[in-house]
C-alpha cells in the first residue's frame, strides 16, 4: 500500500491527502480497495489524484514491477485474454452456445498459418459456412451463428485489422506457443540473471517517472496562483482550466466590489446580470458550481452567503492606498455603497429565483411531454398489436380456406382418376363387343352363302327362281336387320363416348375454374395482407417489424409454393385431358 501511494502521489503529497483502504477476504482471496477524497488538506483546494493519460504509464510500470518482484501472474497475459464476449450462462442453452463459440475460436487458432493467413481469410471462411459477420472493429469481429438471434464478439490479436499476413502475428504466435510449452513443462523457468536485470530496468524506469511526478507537485505547490501556466502538467489540462476559471471569477468579483464602491457604472451592472445567470467571463457555471453548493451546504440564504464570501475574499487582501487623502470615503459614500450592494444582491436573488422557476417549469414541461410521448407510443403499440393479431387471424382463415381448396382438389383428382379408367374400360368393352358382332355377322353370312349354294343344287329349275327370290329377300332382310342393329350399337357407343367426354370436360372445367378462383383469392388476400403488414411495419418498432417481416416472407414462400403445386397439378390435369381426347378419337 505504501509503495502504491508513493507511485501514485509521490513523497511530495504525503500529509496533504486522505486515503481509505478497505480489505476484502470474502471471496477466498485478498482484495484491497481504496478511495481518495479530491481535497488538498493544506490548501483546502480540489486536486485530482489520477490523470489517466499522464499516470497510466507510471501505474503500469509499478504493476509490472510488483508482479515480477513477487512472481505474480500478469493480468495482461495473452493466455488470460477472453476472446469471446462474456454473457449469462445460467441456462443450458447459453452454455451450449458459449461452448460452440469456444470451439469455433479454437478451430481458428489451431489453423493459423495453414488455412488462415490473414483476417480476410477468417471472415471469408465464416461467411462461406453460413456465419454472418455483423461488424468488423479495429481489434474484433462480431459474428452471428445460423438460427441465433444475437451476435457475439471475438477479440484477439488474430482478429485485429493489422493481421494481413502471417508474418504480422508470427511474434504473437511464437509467444503463445512458448507459453504452451511452459504449461506442459512447468520446471522450465526464466534465467535468474535475466529476471533480475528486467526487474532492475523496471525499477529504474519507475523511479524516473516518480521523480517526474514529484517535480510536477513541487512546481504546483510553489507556483504563483496568479500565473496559471505554472500549474500545468503536459497531458492534463481540464482541472487547471477549471481552477483558472474559479480564480478569475474571484478576482473579477473583487475588482467589481472595489470599483462599485466608487461609481456604479454600466459595466458593474452588466457583470451583475451575468453573475445572476451564473456566467463569468470564462464561461464557468456559478449557479451549478460554487453558489448552489455553498448555499445548500451552509443552509443559509444567498445574500448571507454572498456577504460572507465578499468579506472572506477581501479580509486578507491589502487595502489599496488612496492616491490622495482628499477622497477618503465618508458616511454618505458608505451608505450609497451599501445601498448599491443591497440592490445588486436583490437583483441577483431575483434573477436566481426566476432562473430556478424557469428550470422547474421547463422540467415539468419535459416530464409532461415525455408522458404524452409514452402514452402515444403505448397507443401506437397497442394498435400495431391489434392489427398484427387481425392480420394473423386473416392469415389463419386464408390458410384454412387453402386447406379446404386443396382437399377439394384432391377429391376432384380422385374422381378424375376413377372416371378415366372406367371410360377406358367401357370403350374397350364396346370395341370388343363390336368386333364380336362383326365376326358373328361374317360367320352368319358365310353360313347363308353355303346354305344358298346347297339349296341351288337341291332344287330344280322350276322352283329355282322362286326359291332364289325368297332367299334373296330373306338375306336382304337379315342384312338390313344386322345393319340397323349395328347402327344402333354404334349410336349407343357414340352417345356414351360423348357423354363420358362431356362429363370429363365438365369436371376438368370446374376443377380449373375453382383452382383459378382459389389462386386469385389467394393473390388478393396476400396483396391485402402485404399492404397491411407494410403499413404495420412503418409504425411498429424494429424488432417486432423484423419478426413480422420474416413470418410474412415465410407465408409468401408457402403461398408461392402452393401456387406452383396448383399450377403443376393443373398442367397434369390438362395433359391427362388431352390424352383422353386423343384416346377417345
Amino acid at each position: 500500500m505504501e509503495s502504491f501511494e508513493n507511485a501514485l502521489l509521490t513523497q511530495e503529497m504525503q500529509g496533504r491527502y486522505n486515503i481509505l483502504w478497505v480489505e476484502h477476504t470474502d471471496k477466498g482471496r485478498l482484495e484491497l480497495n481504496f478511495v481518495i477524497p479530491r481535497v488538498d488538506l493544506i490548501t483546502q483546494k480540489a486536486f485530482t489524484p489520477y490523470y489517466h493519460s499522464a499516470d497510466i504509464t507510471r501505474i503500469d510500470l509499478w504493476k509490472d514491477c510488483i508482479n515480477l518482484k513477487h512472481n505474480f501472474t500478469n493480468p495482461k497475459d495473452l493466455e488470460k485474454q477472453h476472446n469471446i464476449q462474456q454473457h449469462q450462462t445460467k441456462n443450458p442453452q447459453n452454455k451450449e452456445l458459449l461452448a460452440t463459440y469456444e470451439k469455433l475460436d479454437k478451430l481458428i487458432q489451431d489453423n493459423l498459418g495453414t488455412l488462415f493467413n490473414s483476417r480476410a481469410d477468417i471472415i471469408n471462411f465464416l461467411k462461406d459456412n453460413q456465419c454472418e459477420v455483423t461488424r468488423q472493429g479495429k481489434d474484433y469481429i462480431s459474428i452471428k451463428l445460423p438460427n441465433e438471434p444475437k451476435a457475439k464478439r471475438l477479440k484477439g490479436f488474430y482478429y485485429h485489422e493489422t493481421f494481413r499476413t502471417i508474418a504480422d502475428i508470427r511474434e504473437q504466435l511464437s509467444e503463445v506457443r512458448q507459453r504452451e510449452i511452459q504449461r506442459e513443462h512447468p520446471n522450465y523457468q526464466i534465467d535468474s540473471d535475466n529476471h533480475a536485470e528486467l526487474l532492475r530496468e523496471l525499477e529504474n524506469e519507475l523511479h524516473r517517472h516518480i521523480e517526474h511526478k514529484q517535480r510536477y507537485y513541487e512546481r504546483l505547490h510553489q507556483a504563483d496562483p496568479s500565473n496559471p501556466r505554472d500549474l500545468k502538467e503536459q497531458p492534463p489540462r481540464t482541472r487547471e482550466s477549471q481552477q483558472r476559471t474559479q480564480q478569475d471569477y474571484t478576482s473579477e468579483v473583487d475588482r467589481s466590489r472595489e470599483t462599485m464602491l466608487q461609481k456604479p457604472n454600466q459595466k458593474i451592472l452588466t457583470d451583475a446580470l451575468k453573475f445572476s445567470h451564473g456566467v463569468s467571463r470564462n464561461g464557468s457555471n456559478i449557479n451549478g458550481g460554487i453558489l448552489s453548493h455553498h448555499s445548500a451546504l451552509q443552509k443559509q440564504g444567498i445574500r448571507a452567503f454572498t456577504e460572507r464570501k465578499f468579506a472572506t475574499q477581501t479580509a486578507n487582501r491589502p487595502i489599496r492606498q488612496r492616491r490622495s487623502a482628499k477622497i477618503l470615503p465618508t458616511n454618505t459614500d458608505q451608505e450609497i455603497r451599501r445601498k448599491n450592494a443591497e440592490r445588486l444582491l436583490k437583483q441577483v436573488a431575483e434573477r436566481f429565483n426566476q432562473r430556478s422557476r424557469e428550470l422547474t417549469e421547463r422540467e415539468r414541461d419535459l416530464t409532461q411531454r415525455k408522458e404524452q410521448r409514452n402514452r402515444e407510443f403505448r397507443e401506437r403499440q397497442k394498435r400495431a398489436i391489434d392489427q398484427a393479431r387481425e392480420s394473423y387471424s386473416r392469415i389463419s382463415k386464408t390458410k384454412q380456406r387453402l386447406l379446404e381448396i386443396r382437399d377439394r382438389n384432391f377429391e376432384l383428382e380422385r374422381e378424375l382418376r376413377n372416371a378415366i379408367p372406367n371410360a377406358q374400360r367401357i370403350i374397350s368393352q364396346i370395341s370388343s363387343f363390336r368386333e364380336s358382332r362383326e365376326s358373328r355377322i361374317e360367320s352368319i353370312n358365310a353360313n347363308i352363302r353355303t346354305e344358298r349354294n346347297l339349296a341351288q343344287k337341291r332344287f330344280t329349275d322350276n322352283v329355282q327362281s322362286d326359291f332364289t327370290t325368297r332367299i334373296t329377300e330373306r338375306s336382304n332382310q337379315r342384312a338390313r336387320d344386322f345393319t340397323s342393329s349395328i347402327q344402333r350399337i354404334e349410336n349407343t357407343i357414340r352417345d356414351f363416348r360423348n357423354n363420358a367426354q362431356e362429363r370429363a370436360r365438365t369436371i376438368l372445367h370446374n376443377l380449373y375454374a375453382r383452382t383459378r378462383d382459389a389462386i386469385n383469392t389467394i393473390k388478393d388476400i396476400y396483396r391485402n395482407a402485404k399492404e397491411r403488414i407494410r403499413d404495420f411495419f412503418q409504425r411498429a418498432d424494429e424488432r417486432f417489424s423484423k419478426r413480422m417481416e420474416q413470418e410474412t416472407r415465410d407465408l409468401h414462400a408457402k403461398t408461392t409454393q402452393l401456387d406452383r403445386k396448383i399450377r403443376e397439378h393443373n398442367q397434369k390435369i390438362e395433359n391427362e385431358r388431352s390424352y383422353s381426347r386423343v384416346h377417345g378419337r
